[in-house]
């Protein structure tokens, strides 16, 4: 994580290496296996970006990872996304929650 997100985020630390912090963090190495499959969202800029890039590949590895959509040209906070780079990403997000409410039907 960015060390201004780490400080405010997790003042303690020791905390900061804690996976519920965050689980796609470098130093954590235990098993993802049984996680909930994720639609992960990741933007150019954003300082979590390599995080959620390797929370992906991680859950991929675990056989949990159901999409990753990678907007590079995107920025923090969705700076610089047009209508057209994100209906889509709106719309696979929308249709993501539908499923999942579906199986709880």
């Amino acid at each position: 994580m960015g060390p201004i997100f780490d400080v405010v985020y997790r003042p303690d630390e020791t905390d900061r290496r804690s996976r519920l912090a965050s689980p796609a963090g470098g130093f954590d190495t235990a098993s993802l296996d049984g996680m909930a499959p994720a639609l992960i969202v990741t933007c150019g800029t954003d300082i979590l970006r390599e995080a959620g890039i390797r929370y992906a590949e991680r859950l991929d590895q675990a056989g949990s990872r159901r999409e990753h959509i990678d907007l590079p040209e995107v920025g923090l906070n969705l700076i610089g996304a047009t209508r057209q780079t994100m209906l889509p990403v709106y719309e696979r997000i929308a249709e993501e929650v539908r499923q999942r409410l579906a199986l709880r039907a």
